[in-house]
């Protein structure tokens, strides 16, 4: 029981000392960049955790039509969204009269 203790703690650990990094990264990325360019890394981060946990879970997980259909649309909403948000931001400082978003 012992040993199970220590790996639990060292787990743990680990599991605070990357969420305290998380978090700081992303104190330090908004601090120093726009929101959008802060989403963007948000939206980066969640495809390549969908994409690791695609191939770590592969055994949990089975690659079905509707699964990779629904990957894709979500990354594809993923980027509109922040493409829409752009040429917003862009139209309201007068930079991109005419844009169709």
């Amino acid at each position: 029981a012992k040993n199970h203790s220590r790996g639990l703690f060292g787990v743990f650990a680990l599991a605070t000392i990357l969420g305290c990094s998380l978090n700081y990264t992303m104190f330090l990325c908004i601090r120093v960049n726009s929101a959008l360019t802060t989403a963007l890394v948000g939206h980066a981060k969640t495809a390549v955790q969908t994409i690791v946990g695609f191939f770590v879970l592969a055994g949990d997980v089975q690659a079905t039509v509707p699964y990779i259909v629904g990957l894709i649309l979500n990354a594809i909403g993923g980027l509109l969204f922040t493409l829409a948000k752009y040429y917003s931001g862009e139209r309201k400082k007068g930079k991109m009269i005419g844009v169709g978003f």
